[in-house]
Formats: C-alpha cells, structure tokens, sequence
C-alpha cells in the first residue's frame, strides 16, 4: 500500500462499504482513479466488491488489516524517531565514536521527512 490514493480509500472504507461515488467524495479523488485503484484493491483481495441493485458496493475484505496498519505504522514511527535522534546526534556531534558517511544520513534524514510528507499519519488507521 505504498500509494497515498489507495491507502485514502482504503481509510475511507474503515467505516464501513460505501460505492465509487461515496469514496470520491469523501477523497476528494477522480472517480477513474478510484475505479483503477479499488480494481486492483479487489484483486489484491484486501477490498471486497457486492452489488447491490445498479450500485456496486466496496468493503475491507478483512477488517484485521487495521489492525495490522496499527502495527506497522508504530513500527515504522518508532523505527524513524529512533533514526531522527540519531541523526540529531551525529549533528550535534554527541556520537563522535560513530563514523557515517554522508550517503547514509541523507538516506536516514530523506526516509525520515519521505515518511511525514508522505500523508501516511494523516491517513493511517
């Protein structure tokens, strides 16, 4: 779910099924983007597709997934906090045992501000 526009729906969808119309307006997002990502959300089997008269209702699948956006979004907060004070370390020159080079602490610092420009805590569930 590396796709900002997926994990949206998917977030929208934690409330309960709604239909194509009912997900863009609460994304904000294209109805074909919608349409393009629920299909493969379908395929991947995490949403599940019900019709309902002329309508076409989606719903999660597995409602565990949130519980497992839990997880790895703690993880993955923890993990990053613990690179930023280290980061913030090596700056201040508090580690000076530590030899990085300046590829890895690009690598750290980007992944770090990748992670809170991404949207991800503004969508995680």
């Amino acid at each position: 779910m590396s796709e900002v526009s997926r994990l949206q729906i998917v977030c929208s969808l934690k409330t309960g099924a709604k239909n194509v119309s009912e997900i863009v307006e609460e994304t904000g997002l294209g109805q074909a983007n919608v349409s393009k990502h629920l299909n493969m959300l379908t395929q991947a089997g995490i949403v599940a597709r019900e019709q309902k008269g002329i309508c076409v209702y989606y719903e999660i699948a597995n409602p565990f997934l949130f519980e497992l956006c839990d997880l790895v979004c703690d993880a993955l907060s923890a993990q990053f906090q613990q690179q930023s004070q280290q980061l913030e370390m090596l700056k201040t020159g508090a580690s000076r045992r530590l030899i990085v080079p300046n590829y890895l602490l690009f690598t750290i610092s980007s992944s770090f501000k990748i992670f809170i420009n991404s949207g991800l805590n503004s969508y995680s569930c």
